[in-house]
């Protein structure tokens, strides 16, 4: 008879928002589905409602606190890394400041392998390949409310540029709101901000829904024909090979839905 603790029910000891759940936990490691829609993190107090976990965030140690008297509850939980609000699915954590240590070096070195998927516009030409591309961050004018915006640097611009680059690959494809729209697989190979949805939007193919970088006009006769409303990116696999650590977030089923095809079993 093992005299072994039972396992711990994460989704009871975490003060997770509504429909995020625990996907995997490994050791110190811990995997995490967010819906689209929610904040990685709060930015602000106010936020604590519309974020991943209900809680109050430490900017300076990149952590969730909360008050705990239990033996199981850590009562805090270290962000890895993060994902855009209308973006959902993984977000990895670290039970403690080592691993989450260990676990950001990973992420800043590139040694993380994700995948994403899209539903985007059109049918991308080739059907695979590699995106290769410099972006750079537009000025926001003084006293400007504007929303900062990456874009791909076109000859011209004389304006500090990252490299990104993307693997992608077209699934399937189907027309629906009157488009063609597809289902792409997207394997980031660098890290930069909004590197998906500009890279998309970019080569002709914006993600649906996105409101930042996409067709509006579409996502709106999109929205009031299908009755969805959100960005279809979905962060579906992360693994840090060095940590032996791998996690896994089927794609939604609305982006089967809007194809026209069945949820992937």
């Amino acid at each position: 008879m093992s005299d072994a603790p039972p396992p711990v029910n994460w989704e009871k000891v975490l003060p997770l928002a509504h429909k995020a759940r625990v996907v995997h936990v490994d050791g110190k490691l811990m995997a995490l589905e967010k819906p689209a829609g929610l904040m990685t993190h709060p930015n602000k107090d106010a936020d604590r409602n519309y974020s991943l976990l209900q809680a109050r965030y430490d900017h300076e140690r990149e952590c969730y606190r909360w008050h705990s008297e239990s033996a199981e509850d850590p009562g805090k939980l270290y962000l890895l890394n993060r994902i855009d609000s209308p973006t959902s699915g993984l977000v990895l954590a670290a039970l403690d400041s080592e691993t989450a240590k260990a676990g950001r070096a990973a992420f800043e070195r590139g040694e993380v392998d994700k995948v994403y998927y899209a539903v985007v516009l059109g049918v991308p030409r080739p059907r695979a390949g590699k995106w290769s591309d410099q972006l750079c961050r537009l000025p926001v004018p003084q006293g400007s409310h504007e929303t900062a915006r990456i874009v791909i640097r076109r000859p011209g611009m004389n304006l500090p540029a990252k490299e990104a680059i993307t693997r992608f690959e077209v699934l399937e494809s189907h027309g629906n709101a009157g488009a063609m729209l597809s289902l792409v697989r997207l394997e980031p190979l660098t890290g930069r901000t909004h590197q998906l949805r500009v890279q998309c939007a970019g080569h002709g193919h914006p993600i649906v829904g996105d409101g930042t970088y996409g067709e509006f006009q579409f996502n709106r006769e999109f929205g009031r024909r299908t009755g969805h409303k959100r960005l279809f990116l979905h962060a579906a696999s992360t693994r840090l090979s060095k940590l032996n650590f791998a996690a896994e977030s089927p794609v939604p089923k609305e982006f089967y839905n809007v194809l026209g095809k069945e949820e992937k079993k």
